[in-house]
């Protein structure tokens, strides 16, 4: 598993299309690629060049991401994720997230004054999916409950605190 939050959102989605094409045996054992509000660089390239070769693949590739706002350059990574993966699950939006929610109680002054204050039921969000759907890669299971269908999921959708992601 790889994870990657802001701009390392972008670098892991690179750096696992990189062991697709270079070392296929090290991309074996990526069973998972997470993404915290992905941003993609100012050239915008990178990430959908990597998302291209990385569809090829079964490899889940999930992201929590907050609405596109400055701080997450327009949601830049998370769109460049619907529409570069087919996929019917590519993770959720929090509706009223932050660009900060990842750090949690760990954020400094120079992220809540860029991306806003991390509401307590976001981060939780955050950390339940982020924890549980990485678990279930390692494992090779699936807990329903994360997934859509599943009470977790469905309660925080019927509640409005996510949206889910998909191919656009």
């Amino acid at each position: 598993m790889i994870a990657g939050h802001s701009a390392g959102g972008e670098a892991v989605t690179y750096v696992a299309n990189r062991l697709r094409t270079s070392f296929p045996a090290a991309f074996a054992k990526v069973k998972f690629v997470q993404l915290l509000d992905p941003v993609t660089s100012p050239s915008g390239t990178n990430m959908p060049t990597a998302l291209a070769g990385l569809a090829t693949t079964s490899t889940p590739i999930y992201a929590i991401s907050s609405p596109p706002y400055l701080a997450n350059s327009q949601a830049s990574g998370t769109v460049a994720l619907t529409a570069g993966l087919d996929r019917a699950f590519l993770g959720v939006r929090l509706t009223s997230g932050s660009h900060c929610d990842a750090e949690g109680a760990s954020t400094n002054f120079l992220c809540t004054l860029l991306g806003g204050s991390s509401k307590a039921k976001n981060v939780t969000a955050l950390q339940t999916f982020a924890v549980n759907w990485a678990a279930d890669a390692v494992a090779g299971t699936t807990t329903a409950t994360y997934y859509p269908g599943g009470t977790y999921y469905q309660g925080l959708l019927t509640a409005n605190t996510i949206q889910t992601l998909s191919a656009s």
